[in-house]
């Protein structure tokens, strides 16, 4: 889900249902249809670390069920930098 906060009400872009514009609610139920008991943050935006380490994750998955260890390590080590990093620069 993709959200657009610029205005007053944010909206989001479902990519997985031909780019659908949903509202909060909406969005709300198709996480309930999916077992989901939905919170406000779950529509607060995700930062750049999240999506890059969940990239690099889904890669070093994707990367291992197709037997490339090599790469599969790359994107495990890039993910454990991203997060190595954020957690040196959380220390005071």
């Amino acid at each position: 889900m993709v959200g657009c906060y610029a205005d007053e009400v944010p909206f989001f872009i479902d990519p997985f249902d031909q780019g659908l514009f949903r509202d909060a609610d909406e969005v709300f139920a198709l996480l309930r249809s999916n077992h989901i008991s939905p919170k406000p943050s779950d529509l607060a935006p995700t930062t750049i670390r999240e999506v890059l380490c969940r990239s690099c994750r889904n890669l070093a998955n994707h990367y291992s069920a197709a037997s490339d260890l090599a790469r599969a390590q790359i994107f495990s080590e890039f993910a454990d930098e991203f997060e190595a990093t954020h957690e040196r620069y959380l220390q005071p």
